[in-house]
Parts: structure tokens; sequence; C-alpha cells
């Protein structure tokens, strides 16, 4: 099975990046970054890299009207994912079994709610 990719462009444009920075990497000191080339191609640049300042990024303005539509995105992943598995976040530890869901394997029984505090974490969903 080929894997589709997002375009980077697509992918600034939706919020995913603005949303990854601000939810995850910016309060670790962390900011990823697209570079737009002469010709408008947008690629992913580097990492930037402020670990050593204890508050990491902020942004100076963000669009929250893609905050909302990413917030909202994440709400029917979360509660998709929590119905399968019992856990939003993959838990430290636990192991993909290296069969396709699409195949209707049955590995989401041997995750139950409550797993890893799962149902706690799913509550702010």
């Amino acid at each position: 099975m080929e894997i589709k990719k997002i375009a980077i462009a697509e992918f600034r444009k939706l919020g995913y990046l603005q949303e990854l920075n601000r939810q995850f990497l910016h309060p670790l000191g962390l900011a990823l970054e697209i570079v737009v080339e002469d010709d408008g191609v947008e690629r992913l640049g580097g990492v930037w890299d402020c670990r050593g300042d204890p508050e990491g990024f902020l942004y100076d303005e963000f669009d929250s009207e893609k905050a909302k539509s990413i917030e909202e995105i994440q709400r029917k992943r979360a509660r998709c994912r929590f119905g399968l598995f019992g856990f939003v976040i993959q838990p430290i530890g636990l192991k993909w079994p290296g069969e396709s869901l699409s195949a209707g394997i049955g590995w989401p029984q041997t995750a139950t709610k409550g797993t890893y505090g799962s149902d706690l974490w799913i509550s702010t969903w």
C-alpha cells in the first residue's frame, strides 16, 4: 500500500503547521519552518531550536479559525481512535502488531477503556 502525502503548501494553509508548532513544538522550544522557494514551491525547512529558552516560542498572532478547524479534526479522530484502540495517543511501550486495521484485525480488543489512563485524557475531547 502506498502512503498518500499532503503537499507542504496544503499542510500550511489548512493550519497543520501552525497547530503542530503551537500545540507541540513551541512549548518544547522548537519550531518547524516552511521555506517558500523563488518559484513559489513550499518545502519543509529546518527545525528552529530555542530549547535553551525555558519559555519556548509564542506566536505574535495566529489564525484562530485554522486552530478551531484543526481542533475539530482532532476531536473526530480522537473519538475514532479511542473507540478502536482505547486510547488516542499511542502509549509508550505499546507496539503495533504489524497488521492492517483495514483487514479487520481484532487488535483493538487488547486495549481497553482506561488503559494507560486514557479514559481521563479523552474526557478533554
